[in-house]
């Protein structure tokens, strides 16, 4: 289809290229989209019609884009140029000279100009996407001028008339072609003006390199009053997304739709019940958003953190563009699919669908008349969680919270929830109740997987809630090792979709981890072959005191040594120690073998205060079976080692 798909272009280019509108049919504003699932081997439109807008220019064409393997484009800059035409092209170093190569040399090879950013010592990719036509009108978005945005992904543009607009644009690309030095050691104007499109509206540009194109979409967020549609195909930039949060939270209603993201920005997001999908039936390339019905802020910028050469315009109460993005979006939306996974999906644990069934019960039945949840785990550790905002006794409150000691250490946590209903429920009332996790001294958000769904109850079902229920939960925590905290959040219904976020909760215990070759506190299935009690035969080697039976540290990096052990590593498979720290979280063990050499394993510990027993499985450690005997250990107690004490230390087999 591709292959025919290019001749009936090459056709269509050949025949029809002198009988192209002129400047006459150009509109003043306009949108063009790609799209992914059209069928049939007639040209896509967007390609068309960019063709027929290169050929439509009298005096000059300013082309600056990354990819170009279009051949009906191609053409319609080597004809344009052919007609004396003033034909410039920028573009990015490594698609000139790599996968774009032959159609970049095309255009050299009809004597059209193509140059690369030679303005900065750094590495940075041309990622602009604009064409300029005879400084009066700009063709700017998120599209190239390539087969995969134009057939394989969804992608927009917009046409905008604006002499004032065309300037700046070409201003830029003179810049570019010319290898001005860029970034701060250019030259260009602040605050960004503001340019009058003809037809009605307004324009303005932001550059990239030159300044930080996230600023500019915050403050276009935070300027929203009533809605803000957001499409971006890359989303890592934790600004924008606290500035999406922070709208939501002052009532705007927003939808949040992207392909690839960090997973701490859109699990925050959804967390406090932001409408968020993820388009995975095809790819989205779309770089855009929508405030207020009426201002579309697109270019080629995406919401990351990386200083290339690209483009932002925000363009308000341009005709017909903000709709016709808004018509494009709601197309995108339906397509998309949800962050959670809906209730019965197949990949959500037994327990979570168990206690979505039970929440489901609850819109019919009283929950005195329900059969409680049989858990597939025994809970034998509870506590009350932690409140650290919100009122005392809000209408759902979580009283108790459960959880599993065999888990601890390991990836997957098990947790009950017992909630309660306190006080009158309204008509419409509706409240929702969000495990999340994050990590310990990490501010870049809560994460919660999207098989973590909330739960959601609506007027009924917290009617029907005349005891207290308890609700199975997991957390699925990352694979890697690290140090966690579990939270609760409940939210009070806020018009047809919105939430107001009402009370946040500590889950106990405090801090929980996942740790990779080790255990926490589960000695059960170990055998102990020695025991290393701390006294007077430990040697302090720097920073610490053996005292009480307790190795304490009294500085940083605090180091002691055991006695002399001598035992063969076939005789054990583990080592454990005993260990209390209130800040330090991770400790290295050394063991020294026989011929003296000295072979290190880091150990993450919980810095909660408690003593907790850890046994790190060295079975599979080459190192373990290279030493063959083991003459003593160190333990060093880390930078923060006066917050740690030793109680004991010794090996195991399994």
């Amino acid at each position: 289809m591709a292959t025919t798909r290019r001749l009936l272009t090459l056709t269509l280019v050949c025949l029809l290229s002198p009988c192209w509108p002129g400047q006459e049919a150009l509109p003043n504003s306009r949108a063009f989209f790609s799209d992914p699932t059209a069928t049939g081997d007639a040209p896509a439109a967007i390609a068309v019609e960019f063709s027929r807008f290169v050929a439509a220019a009298q005096k000059s064409v300013r082309f600056a884009m990354l990819r170009l393997d279009l051949p009906e484009v191609v053409s319609a800059l080597v004809q344009a140029h052919k007609a004396g035409v003033d034909v410039r092209v920028v573009t990015d170093d490594d698609a000139k000279n790599g996968l774009y190569r032959s159609y970049y040399g095309q255009l050299v090879d009809a004597g059209i100009t193509v140059e690369t950013d030679r303005g900065t010592v750094f590495n940075v990719n041309v990622h602009n996407k604009f064409c300029v036509v005879d400084d009066t009108w700009v063709w700017t978005g998120d599209w190239n001028a390539s087969h995969a945005d134009t057939y394989l992904t969804w992608h927009a543009a917009c046409l905008v008339k604006s002499p004032g607009l065309a300037r700046e644009y070409a201003a830029q690309f003179d810049k570019l072609f010319d290898g001005e030095r860029q970034g701060f050691e250019g030259r260009y104007e602040r605050p960004r003006p503001t340019h009058p499109v003809v037809g009605g509206g307004r324009a303005r540009v932001h550059f990239g390199f030159e300044e930080v194109l996230g600023d500019a979409v915050v403050r276009e967020l935070a300027s929203a009053k009533q809605r803000i549609d957001l499409a971006h195909s890359v989303f890592h930039d934790q600004r924008v997304a606290m500035a999406v949060l922070a709208a939501w939270r002052r009532g705007v209603e927003v939808r949040v739709l992207y392909t690839t993201a960090s997973g701490r920005l859109v699990a925050s997001i959804a967390r406090l019940g932001v409408p968020i999908r993820r388009l995975v039936s095809e790819s989205l390339g779309a770089k855009f958003v929508l405030v207020d019905g009426r201002r579309l802020v697109t270019g080629s910028y995406n919401c990351t953190f990386d200083p290339d050469h690209e483009n932002l315009i925000v363009l308000d109460e341009v005709g017909g563009l903000s709709e016709a993005y808004a018509a494009r979006f709601e197309l995108l939306w339906q397509r998309a699919a949800p962050y959670f996974l809906p209730a019965g999906h197949g990949h959500l644990p037994a327990d979570v669908q168990a206690r979505d069934a039970l929440a489901a019960g609850l819109a019919k039945t009283a929950a005195s008349a329900l059969p409680s949840v049989d858990l597939s785990w025994g809970s034998d550790s509870a506590a009350v969680p932690q409140r650290t905002f919100g009122p005392a006794a809000p209408v759902l409150e979580p009283v108790r919270v459960g959880w599993c000691s065999e888990d601890a250490g390991v990836r997957n946590k098990r947790y009950s929830v017992t909630l309660k209903r306190n006080g009158p429920v309204s008509q419409g009332d509706r409240w929702r109740v969000v495990m999340s996790f994050s990590e310990l001294h990490d501010s870049r958000g809560a994460l919660l997987t999207p098989k973590m769904r909330p739960l959601v109850f609506d007027d009924a079902a917290l009617r029907n809630m005349d005891v207290e229920v308890e609700f199975p939960w997991v957390v699925l925590l990352p694979e890697i090792e690290g140090l966690y905290r579990v939270d609760l959040d409940v939210f009070q219904g806020r018009g047809d979709d919105g939430w107001r976020w009402i009370a946040n909760y500590r889950v106990p215990p405090r801090l929980v981890a996942v740790t990779s070759g080790q255990t926490v506190d589960r000695m059960e299935d170990l055998t102990i072959v020695q025991r290393v009690p701390v006294d007077a035969d430990w040697e302090v080697h720097q920073n610490c005191k053996v005292q009480g039976g307790v190795v304490e540290g009294t500085g940083e990096w605090g180091t002691v040594r055991s006695p002399v052990l001598n035992f063969h590593t076939s005789q054990c498979t583990h080592v454990w120690f005993r260990l209390t720290s209130r800040g330090q979280q991770a400790i290295v063990l050394v063991w020294i073998g026989w011929d003296g050499v000295e072979h290190k394993r880091t150990v993450m510990v919980i810095p909660d205060g408690e003593a907790h027993t850890y046994a790190i499985d060295l079975s599979t450690d080459p190192a373990w079976a290279k030493a063959r005997r083991v003459r003593r250990f160190h333990v060093i107690l880390g930078r923060e080692a006066p917050l740690v004490a030793l109680q004991e230390l010794g090996t195991a087999r399994r």
